[in-house]
């Protein structure tokens, strides 16, 4: 009996940072202009290490002691010239500083909280824009017979609350997380399934894990995890599992190696790869050397990269830098927006069809609950 094509059939999905724009999240160039503004309007506690780091670093005063003006204190917001910093420049600076006992550990670890504090204030998943990801999930995900893997380069969480609530995938996704104790996620598989794989590569809002034992705490998407709670391993504070590109990744890399392996695999054997607003910044090594060891070989008949960015010649520029097999790339489809992906396209091969709900939902939702 011949094996069914489709179900043979690999898929991956790459999510970047482009990727979740469409729900109000900042882009990394535009990270910390953008959280600053939100944080002196409310006066975030997060500032302070921030400012901390930007005194040791840059010698300025991030922070400034308040001017009175008529009896009340008032903050003037930085010059927007100072914020052009990445921000995953700024969470790596402070990790190799706090490593070199340049920094207290304190700072790193409030900058992930500043980082936590603008994606979830800013996410929105009632934005208009994020219907793209009920979407994808509808275009890709729920048709698809056979092996998916999704890999991602986003911290947040939004791609799995629509994961959860509309389309009711919760037990169908892993992380692969090493053995994570699971908190008030009952319907989260974090053994694998055989469905699909859920890679994020440089870690997730929803994640903590003790700097002591190494032990990974997952949480549902819909809430977050709280850093100041002692884990019930060691009884340490929890950290949070925001890696930045470069060498700051390495504090976390022994754990998350098995991850990144699973996902050059998938990558390795995939039939089809679509990428969705990453960019393949220089910055982020360990990310291009995986694309590169991956996607490097002419040998694969049938093949197809989907390209989905508002910029996607300077991506295929970076893919040749990369040494990406130039029939891959020659053979590339691209696509202007995720807006554009997500509704019927015209290829070179005819029509792609929208995979519309069974129910006629359209997937937004008012409120979001904890599925048990």
């Amino acid at each position: 009996m011949k094996s069914d094509p489709k179900t043979n059939h690999k898929k991956v999905i790459v999510l970047g940072t482009g990727a979740s724009e469409p729900a109000g999240v900042p882009l990394i160039s535009e990270f910390l202009q953008a959280g600053m503004q939100e944080a002196f309007a409310g006066k975030w506690e997060e500032l302070k290490p921030l400012n901390e780091y930007w005194r040791k670093k840059y010698s300025l005063d991030l922070y400034p002691p308040p001017t009175i003006e008529d009896g009340i204190p008032y903050h003037s917001a930085p010059n927007s010239s100072s914020l052009k910093t990445d921000i995953e420049k700024v969470l790596e600076d402070t990790e190799a500083l706090a490593e070199q006992g340049e920094l207290d550990r304190s700072v790193p670890e409030g900058i992930k909280q500043f980082i936590f504090r603008v994606i979830s204030s800013r996410a929105n998943i009632g934005k208009r824009d994020a219907i793209v990801y009920d979407k994808l999930v509808q275009r890709d995900i729920v048709p698809y017979k056979g092996q998916l893997t999704i890999i991602s380069f986003n911290y947040d969480t939004i791609l799995e609350k629509f994961l959860l609530v509309p389309n009711d995938l919760a037990s169908q996704f892993s992380y692969r997380l090493p053995h994570p104790f699971i908190e008030g996620f009952n319907s989260y598989e974090q053994d694998y399934t055989g469905t699909f794989d859920y890679l994020k590569l440089h870690g997730s809002l929803n994640w903590l894990r003790c700097p002591r034992c190494g032990k990974f705490f997952v949480r549902w998407a819909g809430t977050y995890l709280n850093a100041s709670i002692r884990g019930n391993c060691c009884g340490e504070l929890r950290e949070m599992v925001l890696i930045p590109p470069q060498k700051g990744k390495a504090v976390y890399m022994g754990a998350l190696r098995p991850i990144w392996e699973l996902a050059e695999n998938s990558l390795s054997q995939a039939d089809e790869v679509i990428v969705i607003g990453y960019s393949f910044r220089p910055s982020d090594v360990e990310a291009c050397n995986l694309f590169a060891k991956s996607l490097c070989s002419d040998m694969r008949k049938n093949f197809s990269l989907t390209i989905v960015d508002k910029n996607t010649q300077n991506i295929i520029k970076r893919l040749s830098e990369l040494g990406i097999s130039g029939q891959v790339i020659k053979q590339a489809q691209r696509v202007g927006s995720f807006k554009e992906y997500t509704e019927p396209l015209i290829s070179s091969g005819g029509e792609i069809a929208m995979v519309n709900r069974r129910d006629g939902r359209r997937g937004l939702f008012a409120g979001i609950r904890n599925p048990t």
